[in-house]
């Protein structure tokens, strides 16, 4: 979010922001001698209406009175994030007139460019609001979705929020970051279904990505890694079922390429498409395989005489095999890491198990889009403890289940003007974030 608001901000547009610095705003940004080559244009809005919350810099957020507060229940404010509820009016868009000008300008100047630049301001109408609580450090009854609390004080999600600011009228109120082209090891960028996926009536489009790797063949194995896992889960399969593998086709790839504090990553980004019938198929022999009986298994264990781990309790078949059922759709949430306490490990099988719902149901991106979250009812928890180091730890497994209201509930929720493709962990998180039973 923006420092302040305005109507003009096209003398910051193309300005380069400095690499490594976290704590971004507009006036970080550097008119450097390949600014020259960037220009912008204005784009409708549409009037689309939407949630989002924000990063901030320091500055902004003194501003909105949500730096230097100390931590607790609500009363006592502490904002880590913003949330901006808006009504989008226009975008000012960079433009590059001379891509091959502008490459060159960064070859054979490498200081007047830098990986990201600001390439990107949302213009419109809407409100600010600051956190000042969260989960446990609520310290009040928990409500229904929107509703007011003392002080001034909004629940939403299990975050408490504060309004800060409204703006009535069109006005930009944020900015985006963008890589520089150039630094893409390309003069463009990747490909539009990047940041949107595309849409087909013959099936489901899935897009995975790796994540900051040390090579191009570690990034695609990663980003290979993680397409398997969406099409698991949108087909309603275990992790850990058996071989029952939905056919998921990759269409397209995009690598990215950047070098921070003077080390060069690599980023993958692949396009799957899963047709019906693949997804329909996996799903019936899943069912098979869930009514078939079951054999018991007797696995030795060896353990060292030194290592006095306690015994684990034994999970339920659901951990191996997702249910099926007719009425609705079965998810399990679980999360590679252990947690210290048995609350941290519920709290992120749950928060995976929300991820999982919008993925299976493919309604994880409406439901953003509109504020709301999936009603994820919670049937069955395995916790099983761990001994490491000689210390105590836990993993949690959630089963979770997702009725045929609670989709058609969704599916009646109005539409977004584009696709939305939002399931990062930290966005499931919040979306999970109520009082751990």
């Amino acid at each position: 979010m923006r420092t302040g608001f305005d109507t003009d901000p096209s003398a910051y547009m193309g300005r380069f922001l400095p690499e490594g610095l976290s704590e971004l705003d507009e006036s970080s940004g550097m008119a450097l001698a390949c600014s020259k080559h960037i220009s912008w244009q204005f784009i409708e809005g549409g009037g689309v209406q939407t949630t989002n919350v924000l990063h901030t810099s320091i500055n902004t957020r003194a501003q909105l009175g949500a730096v230097g507060i100390g931590d607790g229940a609500v009363g006592v404010e502490q904002a880590h994030a913003v949330r901006v509820s808006y009504t989008l009016t226009g975008k000012m868009v960079s433009t590059i007139d001379d891509p091959a000008a502008f490459a060159e300008c960064c070859k054979s100047q490498p200081d007047q460019c830098t990986n990201r630049m600001v390439g990107e301001f949302l213009q419109g109408t809407g409100s600010v609001d600051v956190e000042v609580a969260r989960g446990r450090h609520l310290g009040v009854e928990v409500r229904p979705l929107g509703s007011p609390v003392a002080g001034g004080v909004h629940v939403s999600d299990g975050v408490a929020w504060r309004r800060a600011v409204v703006f009535p009228e069109p006005v930009y109120f944020a900015f985006k970051a963008t890589p520089t082209p150039y630094e893409q090891a390309a003069v463009r960028t990747c490909s539009d279904w990047v940041d949107v996926l595309p849409e087909s009536p013959e099936g489901l489009y899935l897009r995975a990505s790796s994540g900051p790797a040390w090579s191009e063949q570690s990034a695609r194995a990663k980003a290979r890694k993680g397409l398997s896992e969406q099409a698991l889960a949108v087909a309603g399969i275990a992790h850990v079922s058996k071989a029952v593998v939905p056919g998921v086709h990759e269409q397209d790839w995009c690598m990215e390429r950047y070098t921070e504090e003077g080390q060069t990553w690599y980023a993958a980004h692949v396009l799957g498409f899963m047709d019906d019938d693949a997804r329909a198929e996996a799903r019936a022999e899943v069912y098979a395989e869930a009514q078939a009986p079951k054999k018991a298994i007797t696995v030795p264990v060896l353990a060292r005489p030194e290592a006095t781990a306690p015994s684990a309790p034994a999970c339920a078949d659901w951990t191996e095999t997702v249910p099926a059922s007719g009425d609705g759709l079965f998810v399990v949430g679980r999360h590679a890491l252990p947690a210290v306490t048995k609350q941290g490990a519920r709290l992120k099988a749950r928060a995976n198990a929300h991820l999982q719902a919008g993925l299976a149901t493919g309604l994880g991106a409406l439901a953003l889009a509109n504020g709301t979250s999936i009603g994820v009812q919670e049937r069955d928890w395995c916790i099983v403890p761990m001994q490491i180091g000689g210390g105590r730890l836990y993993q949690a497994s959630m089963l979770g289940f997702v009725s045929e209201a609670e989709q058609a509930r969704l599916r009646a929720l109005p539409q977004p003007a584009a696709p939305l493709v939002v399931a990062s962990p930290a966005q499931a998180l919040r979306a999970a974030s109520e009082p751990v039973r």
